[in-house]
């Protein structure tokens, strides 16, 4: 699990819960299975990533989403085992959606926030979907649960 950094600690607001009140135990990380559809709209005249300029696109992303929580209020998304079709070069998108994990605050079952992140925009938009499904969902983590569309997660 990764720790904070300085900086991102102080994205952490007060917290109104304990740790069991919030259904996360410190330390460990609850997986969830990922299938999200993009709806890809290129109009920038740039063909970027496999994706012709001008014509809207669909990609389809799967991966493992791992949230982690170490404080009361303080989670970790990372994603691992991307796999993206749609784009004929998909590894670097991979790479991006895979490298730095999202911290982001969360108090009374609702995600309060997100923490500062490097990633690009497009990358923080789609953890910040991901994130928002798990919320509406509760974070039900009594058992592995799906994203999007139901499969089983593989590990």
């Amino acid at each position: 699990m990764s720790e904070p950094t300085n900086g991102q600690d102080v994205c952490a607001h007060s917290c109104t819960q304990l740790l069991e009140a919030t259904h996360f135990e410190t330390n460990k990380t609850y997986s969830y299975n990922v299938d999200l559809t993009l709806h890809i709209d290129t109009d920038n005249g740039v063909e970027t990533y496999g994706l012709r300029s001008g014509r809207a696109q669909i990609a389809e992303i799967t991966a493992i989403a791992d949230v982690s929580a170490y404080d009361a209020c303080k989670l970790v998304l990372q994603l691992r085992s991307v796999h993206i079709t749609g784009v004929s070069n998909h590894a670097p998108l991979t790479q991006q959606l895979e490298s730095e994990p999202l911290h982001f605050a969360y108090d009374d079952d609702k995600v309060l926030h997100l923490c500062e992140s490097s990633d690009k925009q497009w990358v923080i938009n789609v953890k910040k979907s991901i994130i928002i499904s798990l919320q509406m969902s509760n974070f039900d983590h009594s058992q592995k649960q799906s994203v999007g569309k139901d499969k089983p997660i593989k590990n």
